[in-house]
Order: structure tokens, then C-alpha cells, then sequence
């Protein structure tokens, strides 16, 4: 059983697969890779984006690892498979616009139905792609193995861009667990469980309003207003359900976006820093360079197709 890959340079976990149990995760994070998640049992939920959002069982789910995400420990441990591809390498395969685009603006896409042929594709993966730790040379001719995965993987998201233009494709923004399997707050019954609910219900509120807000000059008063909070409480309870401050959490929307930006568009850097709710272009260069280890001119470059 593989492990969790460690960070690699400029913030990726790069071309990894792994499977094992999640016991959540003490803080949000974020990486630049896109994620695939296969659940095999359980129940899997994720803040990711400004929302709560379940992992289909048996569904091929994406996630962009630039948006701040934390795996919410849950009472049904989830089995899962993992496997991340730096963003640098999805950008360059030209996948179509209504995958690529909304998955960087929400965060979070499921494949709308299942596909009997994904679990022996995954488990495929697992067997040509290096687990925790380990270094790989991403496709090159000393690679053969990962040539190949990556070859399927762009195959596989290609078909999976088609089914999200399907009339029966779920929706952004439904919480496609919660509607298929008609959820309710786990542990419901329990004081205490039902306590750690509401205040997760609270977290949730003021990372939704992080994620419509963050561009606006805003302030810990204005998020905590957002969830009916005192600003000392909300400052303590989103800390201790994210790991992070509100600051450091909205920094981190503002700095996912100016990503976003910078490897869609063509816009100045200068637009973009305020375009993505930075007050001083001084300060953008610094949260990006802390979040990234690159400037923003950097990280652009690297995306380009030419830069390898």
C-alpha cells in the first residue's frame, strides 16, 4: 500500500499514485497538481472552495489542489485512490475549455456516472507510478511506465469532459453526495456531535463567503458577520476546524486565483494582483512567492509549453 506523496519543489506532489486510508487532515493545503480521487468505501468529505462537498463512491472525482482543501475526518473511515498530475502537464494536453475552466474556478468536479473499466485503470496506475517519496521522470524515455499513464489519464479526462457536456451532468456546486445518498449530519443524535456540526455549518458559512468575497477588501469583522459570529470566536473556531487562520486562508483564495489567472490568460501580472484582491502589488509578490516559491512571472513561464 502506497503512501502519501511528501511536497515536491514549486509546491507539487508531482506524477504519484497511492491508496490507503484517510483519517482527515489537521489543516487545509494546497497544491499545484490536479488530484484524482476514487473512493472504495466510506465517506469522503472535503472543504474545498468555499464548500462542504461528499465524494461519490465508485465515481472518478478531480480536484485542483491550487484551491485550499482539508479532508473532514469522518465517522465512516474512507478507503480511497489517489493520483495527482502537476498542473504544468494538464495545461499542455489543450483539454477542452468546459473542463478545464470550471475546475480551476470551483475546485471540485465528479464524473456524472460511474465507469465499470475506472477501477482497473486506477489500480493500473498504482502499479506504474511511484508512491511516497519517490522520484520519477514524468513521461520521459527513462520512463516508459509513466509515458504511458500519462498518455491515459489525458484519454481518461478527455472522456470525462465529454460526459460533463451530457444533458444528464450534474451541475457545479451540487453537493453530489449529499444528493444522491440523501445525507444527513453524521452523528446527529449526540450533543456533542451535533455541536461540532453547527460549528463546522459556521465554517462552512465563512469559507463560502472567503470564496465569493476574497477579492473585495475585507476584513475578519466582515467574514465573521457572514456566519452570525463574534469576530474572537470566529477567528478561534475556524482555526480549529481548518488548522489555519481566516487570514491565512483568504491570502491562500487570493493567491489560488491569481493562479487560475496567470495560467488561463494572457492578463498583466499588475491586473491580476488587484484582480485577485491584493492591496499593493509588493504584497502580492510577497503571498505569492510564500505560497509558491516562485514569483508570479515564474510560475507563468513554467506553464508555457516551451519551458522544458
Amino acid at each position: 500500500m502506497k503512501t502519501r506523496p511528501r511536497i515536491q519543489e514549486e509546491g507539487t506532489l508531482g506524477l504519484a499514485a497511492w491508496t490507503g486510508q484517510s483519517h482527515g487532515m489537521a489543516s487545509a493545503h494546497r497544491h499545484l497538481d490536479l488530484e484524482i480521487n476514487f473512493v472504495l468505501s466510506g465517506t469522503m468529505r472535503y472543504l474545498v472552495g468555499g464548500r462542504l462537498v461528499d465524494r461519490p463512491p465508485h465515481r472518478l472525482c478531480l480536484l485542483w489542489g491550487g484551491v485550499p482543501h482539508q479532508m473532514i475526518r469522518s465517522r465512516q473511515t474512507p478507503e480511497v485512490i489517489w493520483v495527482t498530475v502537476p498542473l504544468a502537464g494538464i495545461l499542455r494536453w489543450g483539454l477542452p475549455d468546459h473542463l478545464i475552466r470550471p475546475l480551476l474556478a470551483a475546485g471540485f468536479l465528479a464524473d456524472p456516472a460511474p465507469r465499470s473499466g475506472d477501477l482497473d485503470l486506477l489500480n493500473q496506475w498504482l502499479s506504474d507510478l511511484p508512491g511516497r517519496g519517490e522520484r520519477q521522470a514524468s513521461g520521459s524515455e527513462a520512463d516508459p511506465a509513466g509515458g504511458i499513464v500519462l498518455l491515459e489519464i489525458e484519454a481518461r479526462l478527455r472522456r470525462f469532459a465529454q460526459s460533463l457536456s451530457h444533458p444528464l451532468a450534474a451541475p457545479l456546486g451540487t453537493d453530489l453526495g449529499a444528493a444522491e445518498t440523501g445525507r444527513t449530519p453524521e452523528g446527529s443524535g449526540g450533543s456533542a456531535t451535533a455541536h461540532h456540526d453547527r460549528g463546522l455549518a459556521a465554517v462552512e458559512a465563512m469559507a463560502q463567503y472567503l470564496s465569493r468575497h476574497f477579492r473585495d477588501d475585507i476584513g475578519v469583522a466582515d467574514i465573521a458577520r457572514s456566519a452570525h459570529l463574534h469576530p474572537n470566536y470566529a477567528m478561534t473556531l475556524f482555526r480549529r476546524h481548518t488548522g489555519m487562520t481566516l487570514t491565512r486562508y483568504l491570502t491562500l483564495q487570493r493567491v489560488a486565483h491569481a493562479q487560475r489567472l496567470l495560467a488561463t490568460t494572457d492578463d498583466p501580472i499588475q491586473e491580476i494582483a488587484f484582480g485577485s484582491g491584493f492591496q499593493s502589488i509588493s504584497r502580492f509578490y510577497e503571498a505569492f512567492r510564500q505560497q509558491t516559491g516562485n514569483s508570479p512571472y515564474r510560475f507563468r513561464l513554467h506553464l508555457q509549453p516551451d519551458s522544458r
